[in-house]
């Protein structure tokens, strides 16, 4: 499957927290590494292994297979779609610190980067989440939030000269 600039943004703002673990393992006081504590390239690999596989059945949950155009125009369902998934929206589709907490429980992410996580979501979470609205029938409202997620983290792995080894 080729995947196009919205797919790898959409997915982006969902598994990014994986690129500020990559940072963490190495930008700890002197003698103190995350690493330590946990692989963080594991981690990664196991996170982008469960996003791909909860991004290829959420397309075809939400039947986006047929043409491009059908595709680019479900997207924000897909995304929408592996938010539920991840824990990342609550049973009444909707984002909150608290769900937050649940994505990073579910994706095993491991407790020392909890804190980084919740403070990278804030400005998303309380700007975009009262905004979600579970009614549009293209999930228009989930693309912008994962769209400031996907620039939130991405800013922060720029500062951060974050190189992650994702998968090619």
């Amino acid at each position: 499957m080729v995947f196009k600039k919205q797919v790898v943004l959409a997915l982006a703002a969902t598994c990014l927290v994986f690129l500020a673990l990559h940072q963490q393992c190495n930008a700890r006081p002197e003698g103190e590494k995350l690493e330590d504590k946990f692989d963080c390239k594991k981690v990664m690999g196991r996170i982008m292994k469960k996003m791909m596989k909860l991004f290829n059945n959420c397309t075809k949950e939400v039947k986006a297979e047929s043409t491009k155009e059908d595709f680019e125009k479900k997207m924000s369902c897909i995304v929408k779609c592996v938010m539920g998934k991840i824990g990342l929206m609550d049973n009444s589709s909707m984002v909150s610190t608290a769900t937050v907490q649940n994505f990073m429980t579910t994706m095993d992410i491991p407790e020392e980067a909890h804190d980084l996580g919740h403070f990278l979501a804030e400005d998303c979470v309380n700007e975009h989440a009262s905004k979600l609205d579970p009614a549009q029938p293209f999930c228009e409202s989930y693309g912008d939030f994962t769209m400031c997620m996907q620039t939130v983290f991405g800013n922060f792995a720029e500062k951060a000269n974050c190189q992650p080894n994702l998968p090619g």
